[in-house]
């Protein structure tokens, strides 16, 4: 018979002593854990209490207090627990992180830097660093701190470390691109050894190009094919009025569709406060417009252009696939735009080839010993294995102990989590598409994906939906989300989104049930009040709205989204400072925030401090390249300092990114008639008459046009119908606090220009 050490040990073999030795020695700390496993939180502080309290063993209180501290923290006493550490003597890697964890959670920010520092040099603590499992949570832990002080580079560098020990962090991979990191393919590559080989195209290649081009960075066709509404591009008011800045009060239901609105929620930017209710259509600002104007669903099939009437046929087909079930249990979910539905390229291909691989050990890795993962039982026992599993079990467990066991056992992955590792890696890069706004790069990545897997992995619907969301595309945004949540209904992710498409939509009865159910089923959470505050702020109800909002933040503090849906409904409610104080507690959280950015500028705007504002929508533009409703903003601020054609140039970037955003071309409309080029205005206006023959703003516009030129007929009506659309003036864009009269008495309309 071999020797218990003279062979490899196998993983059966393992598993089958650590059974027969639980088996054969009962101890207390598996009572304890077993008492955790099934949530008897109570009994489990209990017993670990007392078993703390009467230990006598130096060597085994270390066990004790983390025991009693775990159950403690997992029962959400934290309070307890942060009490019981602060009064221990803390030694091991394992202690130092529970007391920083739970002093991280209190707010404690200095204690939990005692905890990971040994010394005030912002180094790790050694004995943390040793034990890799550990160290990625510390590094992690780290990066949070390092959020709340506003320091970007540091907190990407901290969960580069995390990531490199454990690369399955999702929360320091979101941190990580919301910070601005931009190498995340590098990071994978660290962990080659787990991948079945399948290629992914990393989108770092793509993003090191600046930023990304209109054509491939503007929302796709079928996007456009859905939107009908004009959205006020521009938040300011007539050129008479230029002086009180683009973000106009919402009372007035501005004839401009509101940019602001649009990027209020688009999550986040209500300028102008437009107590009238916020139309915004599915993928472009929406003008606030009256409620009785519900014809933004036959836009579409109005419009003259046949690229037009081909994608929005196709956008329709695709989604019917949102509603046409796939299976008994599921509903598919496509996006609206070119996302093809192929294969995801999980190969398994290596499975014949030797499953095993060494750890790289570059960066800051742990011990070797920590790194070891079991085998899958693909392997089978060896001759030596048979033998070792007839040898004594004290010779075995004796095996167990050896030094170089470690080196005995190489890491190694069966094919599940092969191909598990490769979707987590694909759905990886999506994110860092959707933190960029790289549009194209997402729409290949989606196209990759299998069918079966888009269809019921919700982390990829949600990132559908928000792809959509974040080109406008509200209508398509609205399906994905909706049938993800009534599939799972007991999820709240992404219904913040939902809510926010449906205020765009204007879809009253929907919000209303939604928000009525979140709060009763989900009062605890961020997103159920989000919910609830755009529900309120669709009826103009926005002091109701703010106390949500406010509740969400209450209940997460870190949910930047909440702070700027906050900061826009206080636009609205004329409360500048406070709203200028969400915006920038956004930034902290987020710094790389577009909507943060958008709503300070707005805010600066109201204030007519221009060149602030210039500088904030500049920063969100920079950030996000690809919304149009930033642009026409930009452009309207140019205006306003007298640089015409730089705002025209701004105004053709955003057609280019879409030809068919009627918003656009309502202001470039308007930038042309305040520039007097009376016959181009008039060209364009004609388009926008055609494609929206249901917005008074047009025909009012058209009708000043008239009048200038002396066409009094024409001009007339246009007046008529202009009133006809909109009886009580609601989407007029004075301001309440400043009247003017150019609206229909310039003097400069009596004879033609």
């Amino acid at each position: 018979m071999n020797s218990a050490g003279s062979g490899p040990v196998t993983p059966q073999l393992r598993e089958m002593i650590v059974r027969c030795s639980s088996d054969k020695k009962r101890t207390i700390a598996q009572e304890i854990t077993e008492m955790m496993t099934y949530y008897a939180f109570d009994d489990a502080i209990f017993l670990a209490e007392l078993y703390y309290e009467t230990q006598t063993d130096p060597d085994n209180l270390e066990e004790a207090l983390f025991l009693y501290a775990d159950c403690l923290y997992r029962a959400n006493k934290k309070e307890e627990c942060y009490g019981l550490l602060r009064s221990a003597d803390l030694s091991g890697a394992k202690l130092h992180y529970l007391f920083a964890r739970v002093a991280f959670d209190l707010s404690k920010n200095d204690e939990c830097r005692g905890a990971l520092f040994e010394h005030d040099n912002g180094i790790i603590r050694e004995a943390i660093l040793e034990d890799s499992r550990v160290a990625a949570h510390a590094n992690f832990l780290h990066a949070q701190l390092l959020c709340d002080e506003n320091h970007m580079d540091l907190a990407v560098e901290s969960c580069e470390k995390a990531l490199d020990e454990n690369i399955f962090l999702w929360t320091a991979i979101i941190t990580y691109l919301r910070f601005g990191g931009e190498n995340l393919s590098a990071t994978f590559d660290k962990h080659s050894d787990k991948t079945n080989g399948s290629e992914v195209t990393s989108p770092s290649a793509v993003m090191k190009s600046a930023t990304p081009s209109s054509t491939s960075a503007g929302p796709s066709v079928s996007s456009i094919a859905t939107r009908g509404r004009i959205p006020s591009t521009n938040p300011t008011p007539e050129a008479g009025n230029s002086s009180r800045g683009p973000s106009t009060r919402r009372t007035t239901r501005s004839s401009v569709p509101s940019v602001d609105r649009e990027l209020r929620y688009l999550p986040a930017t209500t300028s102008s406060r437009q107590t009238t209710t916020p139309v915004t259509t599915s993928g472009r600002t929406r003008p606030v417009a009256p409620r009785k104007s519900s014809r933004i669903s036959e836009m579409s099939s109005r419009r003259s252009d046949s690229s037009a009437t081909t994608a929005s046929t196709a956008a329709a087909c695709r989604a019917a696939l949102f509603t046409q079930p796939e299976r008994p249990h599921t509903r598919a979910t496509h996006s609206s735009r070119n996302r093809s539905n192929a294969a995801l390229n999980s190969d398994t291909e290596n499975s014949n080839a030797a499953n095993t691989r060494s750890r790289d050990t570059g960066g800051s890795r742990g011990s070797a010993s920590s790194q070891r993962v079991a085998s899958t039982g693909s392997d089978r026992l060896s001759d030596d294995g048979l033998s070792q599993m007839n040898a004594p079990m004290s010779s075995v467990a004796s095996s167990l102990n050896n030094d170089d066991l470690g080196d005995a056992v190489e890491v190694s992955y069966d094919d599940r989590y092969k191909w598990l590792f490769d979707l987590y890696r694909h759905i990886s890069f999506i994110e860092e598409c959707i933190s960029t706004y790289n549009w194209k790069t997402a729409d290949a990545l989606f196209a990759k994906l299998d069918k079966e897997i888009l269809l019921n992995t919700s982390m990829i619907r949600l990132q559908l939906g928000r792809a959509c969301f974040e080109q406008s595309e509200y209508r398509e945004c609205r399906v994905i989300l909706s049938d993800l949540h009534e599939r799972k209904k007991w999820k709240v992710e992404g219904t913040e989104l939902l809510s926010t498409s449906m205020w765009h939509l204007q879809d009253t009865h929907a919000l209303s049930a939604l928000a009525q159910t979140l709060t009763t089923e989900s009062r605890e959470r961020a997103q159920s009040w989000c919910v609830a505050g755009n529900c309120f702020s669709l009826q103009r109800q926005h002091t109701q709205a703010i106390e949500c909002m406010e509740r969400a933040i209450q209940l997460d503090k870190r949910f930047a989204y909440a702070y700027t849906l906050l900061g826009h409904e206080l636009i609205v409610q004329d409360d500048l400072d406070k709203a200028s104080g969400s915006f920038r507690s956004a930034l902290l959280l987020s710094p790389r925030d577009y909507r943060a950015w958008y709503g300070l500028g707005l805010v600066h705007l109201k204030k007519e401090q221009n060149t602030i504002a210039l500088t904030n929508i500049q920063k969100a533009v920079s950030i996000n390249p690809t919304n149009r409703a930033m642009l026409c903003t930009l452009s309207t601020i140019e205006q306003q300092r007298g640089k015409t054609d730089t705002a025209l140039v701004l105004i053709d970037r955003a057609l280019t990114l879409n030809p068919l955003d009627v918003a656009c071309r309502f202001n470039r409309a308007r930038l042309l008639f305040e520039s007097k080029r009376n016959d181009e205005c008039l060209k364009e206006l004609e388009k926008l008459k055609a494609s929206s023959p249901d917005e008074a703003f047009i025909y009012h516009l058209l009708a000043r046009v008239h009048r200038r030129m002396g066409n009094t007929h024409l001009a007339l009506l246009s007046y008529s119908w202009a009133a006809e659309l909109d009886p009580r003036g609601e989407q007029n864009p004075t301001d309440t606090n400043h009247v003017t009269r150019e609206e229909y008495e310039d003097d400069e309309y009596g004879s033609p220009v």
